[in-house]
Parts: C-alpha cells; sequence; structure tokens
C-alpha cells in the first residue's frame, strides 16, 4: 500500500513537472520562458523526463500485478498527476511556485527519483 501511494505522489508530481515544462515550451509562450528553459536541452531533458517515467510507471506496474499493471499503473501516474495539479492550482499563488511545489523544479530531480523508488520496489519484492 505504501508503494502505492508513494507511486502516485512522486509519479504524479513528476510528470505535472514534464507537463508544465511542455506548456512553458510551447512557441506561443515563447516570450514568457524564463531563461533557463531557452536552451535547446531542455528539449531533451523534458523528453528523456517523460520516457523515465512512463519506463518506472511499467515496471512498478508489472511488479504490482503484471499485465494488469502494466496497463494501469501509468493510467493511475496520469489520473495522480492531474488530481495533484488540481490540488495545488486550489493553493494560494505564491504557495504554489514555492521551491517545494514548483513544476520547473521538479523536472530536474523527480523523474530519477521515481526511476530509483521503482528499481528499489521491484528489488526489495
Amino acid at each position: 500500500m505504501v508503494t502505492l501511494v508513494l507511486s502516485w505522489i512522486i509519479g504524479g508530481l513528476a510528470l505535472r513537472a514534464v507537463a508544465r515544462t511542455h506548456e512553458m515550451l510551447k512557441p506561443e509562450n515563447l516570450t514568457n520562458r524564463p531563461l533557463a528553459f531557452r536552451s535547446p536541452l531542455i528539449l531533451r531533458l523534458e523528453a528523456i523526463g517523460f520516457w523515465v517515467i512512463l519506463i518506472s510507471a511499467l515496471l512498478l506496474g508489472w511488479h504490482s500485478s503484471r499485465w494488469v499493471g502494466l496497463i494501469l499503473r501509468p493510467f493511475e501516474i496520469y489520473v495522480a498527476s492531474l488530481v495533484l495539479d488540481w490540488l495545488i492550482s486550489r493553493l494560494p499563488r505564491k504557495m504554489q511556485w514555492s521551491i517545494f511545489l514548483n513544476p520547473f523544479g521538479h523536472l530536474y530531480l523527480l523523474p530519477y527519483c521515481f526511476l530509483v523508488f521503482a528499481f528499489a520496489a521491484f528489488l526489495v519484492s
């Protein structure tokens, strides 16, 4: 049960970070883009983050319930990212962009934490 809840939280925040970064990289947001997102490497980082989250979700799904989990766990992570995004959007604006909830900060850390978590959960049992 702990693995499930942690995968929803970590995976959901990681997928939210990738989705928010993807929104920021759209051409209509070119003038509002932060300096850190003007590098061509951010596109690769976004793609790598997405694939890392997907592979981690597939690994956790296979570990928990084989073929059914392989299909359901990525969907659960997607729903968790939507729910977390909705919950965070209800917070005051200043708190939304704090260091702990900032999606652009999460992009550099959470997908890889999710991968480590998935491998650890897979290897432990």
